[in-house]
């Protein structure tokens, strides 16, 4: 099952997006949809637990850092994007690397 949503995007965000669309070969609705779903795979186990956590614990879970040796590898894929330097085989291990992060960001 879909929904249809109307988003408003500034003219840079829409431009960003459609570039990395394209870069992948998806359409941008596609695009949008799949980065919005990652973004929010870390909150699936944080919403089951979070009800009986204080404020403390909700506010340290959420500011959890990326440990590790692959830290500095995401770093250098997320500067790379930043200035837009990236190529579509670093944008593939980047993508892979966001979804790993935030599959295990509150393991």
């Amino acid at each position: 099952m879909t929904s249809n949503v109307t988003l408003h995007l500034t003219d840079e965000l829409y431009q960003k997006s459609q570039a990395w669309a394209t870069l992948s070969g998806r359409p941008l609705e596609s695009f949008l949809a799949e980065t919005i779903e990652v973004s929010l795979l870390p909150f699936d186990s944080l919403a089951a637990n979070a009800q009986a956590w204080s404020d403390h614990q909700l506010t340290n879970a959420l500011a959890n850092e990326h440990p590790g040796p692959d830290d500095a590898r995401l770093s250098a894929l997320l500067k790379l994007q930043r200035e837009a330097e990236i190529t579509a085989e670093q944008m593939q291990e980047h993508g892979q690397r966001m979804t790993s992060y935030q599959r295990n960001l509150l393991i």
